[in-house]
């Protein structure tokens, strides 16, 4: 009879700090667009490109490692659907291809969450596309789950 041997998973022990910025924020602006190209090479045959403004803004957060190099971005803003009073809808989403696997997304998800509620949001909601298992991974991983589609997608 063979005996389970626990599996252990190691991360690297990276101290980060999560900053709240502006949306002008250049650091923020980078990952943006870094996420953007990411995506966009995922659905080349589409145009993903949304246009987000400052308009309804509730946070835009930045991760920073200990040399104060940005790692990754989160921002959130009110989603201002009729049928859902009070949610904001978390937007861009994105840690760096080498930060990633070190539950980075989690602790900006976390920021995220606790200035949301703060603001007073009674709901969160995203949308993130079927050919980014990773992303769902994540998400699901931290406990949202499936719903309806609400957004231009």
């Amino acid at each position: 009879m063979g005996h389970a041997i626990p599996s252990v998973r190691r991360y690297a022990q990276i101290m980060i700090t999560v900053v709240a910025v502006p949306f002008e924020d250049e650091r923020a602006r980078a990952l943006w667009e870094a996420q953007h190209d990411e995506v966009q090479g995922l659905y080349a045959e589409l145009d993903v490109h949304a246009d987000i403004g400052p308009e309804g803004l509730i946070a835009s957060l930045v991760a920073l490692d200990e040399e104060g190099e940005p790692l990754g971005a989160v921002m959130a803003r009110w989603l201002c659907h009729p049928a859902r009073p009070g949610a904001a809808e978390i937007k861009r989403l994105y840690v760096t291809p080498q930060h990633r696997g070190h539950r980075y997304a989690r602790i900006l998800m976390g920021a995220l969450e606790r200035a949301a509620w703060r603001a007073g949001a009674t709901e969160l909601v995203l949308e993130t596309g079927a050919r980014q298992p990773g992303a769902i991974a994540v998400y699901k991983g931290i406990g949202y789950a499936d719903t309806t589609r609400f957004g231009p997608y």
